[in-house]
């Protein structure tokens, strides 16, 4: 693989400090190269029957966010001289300043911060998993606030046994990972415990593991009336770093985030979650 190229969402937040110090640490240790970017988008205020911009605002929000780039962003960055590292600025929201942005500049991984707290808005925030929804050809690592960079050791692999598109770039990082962490693989399948494994799943089930045959991995099979609390048993019995899944609708990534202990678990473990579309 060519050296790897990670593309940072900024807020200037302290979660966004966090997880680019975490790219910053996995970028020095893959020598890859990073772009940080932070969009900004025009306040509008309602005038009558019209719309305006203000101007005085468009400035000083362009200002501030100036100022933030390279007072606070540029200076962690200094402390990694052997990274290369750029920095953008957009007028745009978000979401779109990220699609627009990799469409003209590819990278292999988005690497995002998520934000603690009770609802699925707050803790991931709706950025993220907007991102993690619409940025189809490019993995996305979400950072959870406390979370360190200590090497990618234990990857947990969660699937729900559908068919894995492997050619995807996402497939292909956990290879690179893997190889250069001499990383294990735990594949993990969660089922009712009443029910058995259809012909399909196992089909599945036999494709990753020939996928993964040239890196060290592992199958298990757990039994749990929820799928979460297995997961969430696994990853901390087994000093996961990263957690890896495809969201799927209506599968147990969907079904994940609408249940609170998760939420809970990924916070506490402080694993981050790599998200690879299907």
């Amino acid at each position: 693989m060519a050296k790897l190229r990670f593309l940072v969402a900024t807020d200037f937040s302290a979660v966004a400090q966090n997880a680019l110090l975490y790219a910053l640490e996995l970028a020095k240790f893959l020598r890859a190269e990073v772009s940080v970017l932070h969009a900004w988008h025009v306040p509008v205020a309602a005038l009558g029957e019209g719309m305006a911009f203000d101007p005085l605002s468009v400035e000083a929000l362009e200002e501030e966010a100036r100022q933030k780039m390279e007072t606070e962003v540029k200076a962690l960055c200094a402390q990694y001289p052997s990274v290369n590292v750029s920095f953008i600025l957009r007028r745009a929201f978000v979401v779109e300043a990220i699609k627009d942005f990799v469409l003209e500049q590819p990278h292999d991984l988005l690497i995002v911060g998520t934000r603690g707290g009770g609802a699925l808005d707050r803790w991931l925030g709706t950025v993220t998993t907007t991102l993690i929804d619409e940025i189809k050809d490019m993995p996305v690592l979400a950072v959870p606030p406390q979370a360190a960079f200590r090497g990618v050791f234990h990857i947990a692999f969660a699937t729900d046994c559908r068919q894995v598109d492997i050619n995807k770039a996402g497939m292909r990082l956990i290879k690179y990972i893997a190889e250069r962490f001499d990383a294990a693989i735990h594949i993990i399948h969660v089922k009712k415990p009443e029910k058995e494994l259809t012909p399909e799943k196992e089909e599945a089930i036999v494709l990753l593991d020939r996928y993964f045959q040239k890196y060290r991995h592992d199958y298990h099979l757990e039994e749990a009336e929820s799928p979460e609390e297995a997961i969430e048993r696994y990853v901390q019995a087994h000093n996961i770093d990263w957690l890896v899944m495809i969201p799927h609708q209506q599968s147990v990534f969907k079904r994940l985030f609408d249940k609170s202990h998760t939420r809970r678990m990924l916070f506490k473990t402080e694993v981050p979650l790599l998200s690879i579309h299907a």
